[in-house]
């Protein structure tokens, strides 16, 4: 009996399989592709005349299919405050209040779960 072994990427997870000579064939196990985290958040505040900050990352996944954005008013405390799609490398968060310091952190998710987190990025609203 002959035995092959394939892997293949479907949606984001790998799959091994078998198959017999007789070309019977059956799922072994699945696997959930690993998912990056991005990398060198930078938060800044566009306009002097708004409290809104803008957030950009690098976005290192191939296999993620959105990011979650997370905020803090320190930086042992966050909460998940958006989500974006697959690609999207900024957010702006426009709920805000001036004369206000905010830490911020971005991480991947796919059907996996989710990445380990950016670097944790800080601005101050005039």
């Amino acid at each position: 009996m002959w035995v092959f072994v394939l892997i293949l990427l479907l949606g984001g997870a790998f799959f091994i399989g078998f198959a017999s000579r007789n070309f019977s064939s059956g799922l072994l196990a699945a696997v959930k592709a690993p998912v990056y985290g991005p990398t060198n958040l930078i938060a800044t505040q566009p306009t002097a005349s708004s409290t809104t900050v803008r957030l950009t990352w690098q976005d290192k996944s191939t296999t993620e299919s959105g990011f979650k954005i997370e905020r803090g008013l320190a930086t042992s405390s966050f909460s998940v405050i958006g989500q974006v799609a697959t690609n999207t490398v900024q957010y702006f968060d426009s709920r805000t209040v001036a004369s206000t310091t905010y830490y911020y952190r971005v991480r991947a998710f796919n059907k996996g779960g989710y990445s380990p987190y950016s670097n944790t990025a800080s601005v101050t609203t005039h």
